[in-house]
């Protein structure tokens, strides 16, 4: 009894060893016969992995469309908006700042009260014909005194805008006068200082003026310029005293 139970302890003690024999050859021959990744392998990944991403971008396409139009509505309210400030403001306070000198002008038919446009206009011998006149406020925000000059500079910006510079005016042509004063011409087409003056601290004046053409001029008129005023500084000074 004792022998057979030997035996079967025996077989049954073989048969496992074969099999774990059999597991481990099993196992190097997967190993062996094992596939490796070559390029064109990770290529076909990569093309089925770009595919999921153009089926998932496709499946959400009109989610993703309404938010880039919200998006791009959005940005498109915001500009319009600080465009639109930025108008409003201008128009609403017609100040400008140049160094110590706040400037104002008083609005007219052409807008802003600063832009000259002498387009098609009857020509005149004299300002006092002169329908359109510009005013402009100058004041000195400092403590001390303040020099400035006052300007009549062409509009470039319309001018090219305009695409008008074949038929625009020579300066030679324009008439001026300031506070009804004496009628003046430009000396030429450099020339554009109207007025030069000094305030007081805290002080301020306003100036009436008007612009014309000179019934000299046998052609349709066509002028863009604007007014403008500069706080001059100490070198400016120097230059003006030695022209004056």
């Amino acid at each position: 009894m004792e022998k057979n139970s030997k035996v079967i302890n025996d077989e049954l003690m073989d048969k496992k060893n074969a099999g774990l024999k059999e597991k481990k050859v099993d196992y190097k021959k997967k190993k062996r016969h094992k596939k490796k990744l070559t390029q064109a392998d990770i290529k076909k990944y990569s093309m089925n992995e770009l595919d999921h991403v153009i089926l998932k971008i496709k499946a959400n396409e009109a989610k993703y469309t309404i938010i880039l139009v919200f998006f791009i509505l959005l940005i498109f309210f915001l500009l319009s908006y600080i465009i639109f400030s930025s108008v409003q403001e201008r128009v609403s306070h017609n100040t400008l700042k140049n160094g110590s000198l706040y400037i104002g002008f008083k609005e007219n038919k052409n807008g802003l009260g600063d832009i000259i446009d002498l387009v098609d206009a009857s020509t005149y011998s004299s300002g006092d014909q002169v329908s359109d006149t510009y005013q402009v406020t100058i004041t000195n925000d400092s403590s001390s005194k303040r020099k400035y000059q006052v300007l009549i500079v062409d509009d470039d910006e319309m001018i090219e805008m305009d695409n008008c510079k074949e038929i625009f005016l020579p300066r030679s042509f324009l008439r001026y006068n300031v506070n009804n004063g004496l009628d003046k011409a430009f000396d030429s087409d450099e020339d554009n200082r109207i007025i030069y003056g000094e305030l007081d601290g805290k002080g301020s004046i306003t100036y009436t003026i008007k612009v014309w053409v000179s019934d000299t001029y046998l052609d349709n008129p066509h002028y863009h310029g604007k007014i403008v005023v500069k706080q001059v500084n100490e070198e400016e000074q120097n230059v003006s005293n030695l022209e004056d």
